[in-house]
């Protein structure tokens, strides 16, 4: 792996812990699921140029570093974060607030795995101080740490015990790009590193960019000009729940054909909305979902007709599973419906990457 030089340790004065580096990991070189590389703040998800272009609400969205991750290796057996939430506030009860202001530290297990160790709750805000890591087994291993998914941060540090040695890794290249509602940017998970995107990513092993902006994700043109600048293996599109049947009959088809003209042999793979768990018994919801739906799958036979290649389609009549348990609220996944979605997008994804590994991006597969 490529060695990025480390930064020096950062101890302010008013440091209340003794024996403990920290290191602000915005020294430490590129972080992984940080889309650009000029954000008006580091750690933003939209480019400072952006600001104007997009939507308020897509802007407002994009100050939060969903899907961010720092990596690293170390022998060290405790370790420590702490971050500084801007404006924190939480009045929302469907949203936990571990997900929305906290941290997920994971580590790779000997077979390979990534697995939780522990999340970082937010407590004492707006600056926060967490052991996330306590008395773990000795060895060497790599290490990330989840963002928060909602609430913006600037600033964050990695504290470990002084003189234990790291490395930090940097980004892996050719990162799936996840575009879609407040579902893909996690809204409904108990913690950061629940967002089925996120899941998703691990099970891959892959550098994932979460592009979720909860209720705004609306296929703009200038959505497909941000994603088309992104060196990224497949786009993922899933923006059904935002959006209301005539804007995808107005939308779907130039958003996906400009993107495609950007990003010529990039895999893209429209997704259907899930379905909301309370539509086996409100006709109107069910409506909307096969208006929606039926706009999108004339998107995808234009696209086809007019042999447009590398589009898929995923169906999403099972991405939550079929007992109408796996929400919080009809729409947004709990922890369940999550990884139910994550499931199914890992074994869509899979096969469209090793496609793209073997520089045959357009062979074609069955999605389920």
């Amino acid at each position: 792996m490529t060695q990025i030089s480390p930064p020096q340790p950062s101890n302010p004065p008013d440091s209340d812990r003794t024996g403990i580096q920290w290191f602000d990991i915005a020294t430490i070189g590129p972080l992984e699921g940080r889309p650009f590389a000029d954000p008006r703040e580091y750690y933003h998800r939209l480019p400072a140029w952006a600001q104007g272009k997009v939507t308020e609400k897509v802007w407002e969205r994009g100050q939060s570093a969903a899907g961010m991750v720092v990596r690293f290796e170390t022998e060290a057996t405790d370790i420590w974060a702490r971050w500084l939430l801007v404006d924190p506030q939480f009045d929302n009860s469907l949203r936990n607030p571990t997900s929305e202001m906290g941290l997920d530290l994971y580590a790779r297990d000997p077979s390979g795995r990534w697995c939780w160790v522990k999340s970082g709750e937010p407590w004492k805000m707006p600056q926060v101080d967490k052991q996330l890591g306590v008395d773990l087994d000795p060895g060497l291993r790599q290490y990330m740490i989840y963002l928060p998914l909602r609430v913006p941060v600037s600033k964050v540090e990695v504290g470990l015990p002084s003189g234990a040695k790291v490395r930090w890794l940097p980004p892996r290249p050719r990162p799936i790009v996840y575009y879609g509602t407040s579902i893909v940017h996690g809204t409904g998970a108990s913690r950061p590193g629940m967002a089925h995107a996120h899941i998703t990513g691990r099970r891959l092993d892959r550098h994932l960019i979460n592009f979720g902006f909860g209720g705004a994700a609306c296929m703009e043109p200038i959505m497909a000009d941000l994603m088309g600048t992104m060196d990224a293996s497949i786009f993922v599109v899933d923006c059904l729940p935002n959006m209301s049947p005539p804007m995808v009959r107005e939308r779907a088809l130039p958003f996906v054909l400009k993107l495609r003209q950007l990003k010529p042999t990039v895999p893209i793979i429209l997704v259907e909305d899930r379905i909301m768990t309370s539509a086996w018994i409100q006709r109107r919801v069910r409506e909307d979902h096969q208006a929606k739906r039926r706009e999108l799958r004339l998107t995808f036979q234009k696209l086809i007709e007019h042999g447009v290649p590398g589009i898929h389609y995923l169906n999403g009549e099972h991405l939550l599973g079929d007992d109408h348990e796996a929400t919080n609220d009809a729409s947004h996944p709990s922890d369940l419906g999550m990884m139910r979605q994550a499931d199914i997008m890992t074994e869509v994804i899979r096969p469209l990457l090793l496609a793209v590994e073997e520089e045959n991006p357009f062979h074609q597969t069955r999605l389920p």
